[in-house]
């Protein structure tokens, strides 16, 4: 019963593992404004708790790679001021690369 049981621990381990293999970067990218003063991005399972990058004075078109399985971003609001953030936005991925457009 022990070896049935450790048997399905240890299958339902390598399902996450293989799904987590499968999942590409996540690219995040402003469609958002013309120019974002200040991006705050915080990459990882935990995210938005997780530690925070800071990115400034963004123009179109940008883009950024993220070696994650989840990120969440926040912008300067209004975007072309730098003053107040924007509510957490978050994004998983997916398998292959997938888009975060920043909204």
């Amino acid at each position: 019963m022990r070896h049935t049981a450790r048997a399905f621990v240890l299958a339902g381990a390598a399902s996450l593992l293989a799904q987590a293999a499968l999942a590409g970067p996540i690219l995040l990218r402003n469609d958002y404004s013309p120019s974002i003063c200040g991006l705050e991005v915080s990459v990882g399972e935990n995210a938005p708790d997780a530690p925070v990058q800071q990115f400034g004075g963004i123009q179109q078109p940008w883009e950024q790679s993220f070696d994650a399985s989840k990120i969440c971003y926040r912008v300067s609001t209004p975007p072309d001021s730098c003053g107040a953030w924007t509510d957490w936005r978050c994004c998983e991925a997916k398998e292959g690369e997938s888009l975060c457009a920043i909204d």
